[in-house]
Formats: structure tokens, sequence, C-alpha cells
């Protein structure tokens, strides 16, 4: 009885972690690079770039996308994982910021001002950066 409660449970949770893997940043998203440029599009919403900026911030975000941890599939990253990624991840965003001109820098720190913070948390008007 207790093996069928278990295979059970086993099957219930593989059908709803599947989805949730496919579901993107925030859920399960483990390709290294794609938080990075899902995280710039987030910063870098509302500024248009010349092409010379968007070269250079694809330029940036692939030299930090190397210096990210790397992920096992199918695990928790480790603290020590998040904070590095969190690190990379700062990082990055500052060496985009000093790619844009005074007006574009006030557009940027808006955006990162509301995008969720550690943990999930969502600015104080509980909407998403954008919203």
């Amino acid at each position: 009885m207790k093996l069928s409660h278990t295979l059970f449970a086993l099957a219930i949770g593989l059908g709803v972690a599947a989805p949730v893997q496919a579901q993107g940043p925030g859920t399960g998203m483990r390709d290294r690079g794609q938080m990075l440029q899902y995280r710039n599009q987030r910063l870098l919403q509302g500024i248009e770039l010349t092409a010379a900026q968007k070269a250079a911030v694809d330029s940036v975000t692939a030299a930090y996308q190397a210096k990210l941890p790397k992920l096992e599939p199918g695990t928790r990253p480790a603290p020590e994982q998040m904070q590095a990624f969190r690190k990379v991840s700062e990082d990055q965003a500052a060496a985009v910021r000093d790619l844009l001109t005074a007006d574009q820098q006030k557009i940027f720190d808006k955006n990162h001002e509301a995008m969720p913070r550690r943990g999930g948390q969502r600015p104080p008007d509980g909407k998403p950066a954008g919203s």
C-alpha cells in the first residue's frame, strides 16, 4: 500500500515538475545565459539602443555568461552558487549600464528598481517591472 502511494506521489510530482521547468525565468530555467538575456530585456525595456550599443551589450553579456557558475541539471543550486550567480548578474548589469547615455541610465535605473529582488519579492506596488 505504501509503495503505491509513493509511486502515485512521484508521478504527480513529475507531472507538475515538467511544466514548471519549461515556464521560463524564475521557474527552473537552467540555461546559464538565458537568465542574463532575460534580465537585459527587463533592464533595457523602453530604451532605444544604437547599433553600437546593441553590439556592446551582446559582447558584455557573452563575457559575463562565461563567468556564471555551472549548474547541474535536475539539482538545486548550492547557496554559494546562487550568491555567485547574483554577483555576476549585478556586475553584468553595471557593465551594461556603463554603456548607456545619461538619459538611458535613468530609465535603466527605474527598470532595475522595479525588478523583483532576491527571493522573488516584488516592488512595493506589487507589480513586475513594465506593468
